[in-house]
Parts: structure tokens; C-alpha cells; sequence
């Protein structure tokens, strides 16, 4: 078993073990699940992945952080939902449901399974408590009128 991305090498090992008298292997193949940053498929040296054994409120925050578009793709490779809840919320957000609520259906889902509901619940209490009731920051100061022209004459 192996991503779409190592067919070949299934192939292969078939072949070998067909010229060394052995019963070829069944092969099967995987979509690749795209990482984090909704590019590059998920690997730890693209530092775009979600750690089995990470803390439940780390995974929980980085499955919250993947695009909406991106948490479809999430929902096909690792959910146990059937398909048709999976187009039911597509069906409910393009009506106008908020994406952060599906979101967190998955994160509750896929941290539930590596760790248990407890840890799940408590991870999304975490998130809540860090994002959602805390008031909005300036993060950024906006530069004097000189500054900006000097930036865009250099």
C-alpha cells in the first residue's frame, strides 16, 4: 500500500518477486493527502504535517488551520463519514453554513482517534478560549506616508 506517487515502485516489487518465484504482492494505491499549506503533499520535511502523536490541542489547531477548500480533500482521505454527509455540508455551507463549523466536526473527528473525546473537547475548549473570546490585537503599524514612498522608490 503506498500514495499514488509510488506506483511504480509497487509495480516494480510485483515484477521482482514474479523473477524470484514469489506470488506478486496486491497493490494498492492512496490519493496523496496534501499538507498544511494546501500545496506540497503532506511530509514531515516539508514541516506541512499533522504528527499522529502530537498533542491533541496542537492537532486540534492545525486542522482548524487548513483552507476550507483544502478540508473537503481531509474529509474524503480521513474521515469515517459516509459521502453523502460529507456533500450534505458542502450542501449546508454553499447555503450559507460558516466552514469553521464543518471544520471543526473533522478536527473533533481525527483528534478523537489519536487520542480519545475527552481530549478532543478539551482541545477545542483551548482553541476557543485562545481565539475566539479574546479581543482583536493591531499586529501591525501602519508606516508614515515618507517611509511608504521611500519603500516603493528604491
Amino acid at each position: 500500500m503506498g500514495g499514488t506517487d509510488q506506483t511504480f515502485n509497487l509495480l516494480m516489487g510485483r515484477e521482482l518477486q514474479k523473477q524470484h518465484g514469489q506470488t506478486p504482492q496486491v497493490v494498492i494505491t492512496m490519493p496523496l493527502l496534501v499538507g498544511l499549506d494546501g500545496v506540497k503533499k503532506m511530509s514531515k520535511s516539508a514541516h506541512n504535517y499533522i504528527g499522529v502523536t502530537e498533542p491533541a490541542n496542537e492537532m486540534y489547531g492545525k486542522l482548524l488551520s487548513i483552507s476550507d477548500d483544502l478540508m473537503w480533500n481531509y474529509f474524503e482521505l480521513l474521515s469515517f463519514r459516509p459521502m453523502s454527509e460529507i456533500e450534505q455540508f458542502k450542501a449546508d455551507i454553499a447555503a450559507g453554513r460558516n466552514p469553521k463549523e464543518v471544520k471543526v466536526l473533522l478536527a473533533k473527528e481525527i483528534v478523537t482517534r489519536f487520542h480519545d473525546e475527552a481530549a478532543a473537547d478539551a482541545a477545542e475548549q483551548q482553541f476557543d478560549n485562545r481565539f475566539k473570546h479574546q479581543p482583536c490585537r493591531t499586529i501591525w503599524k501602519p508606516l508614515p506616508c515618507r517611509t511608504a514612498w521611500r519603500l516603493q522608490t528604491c
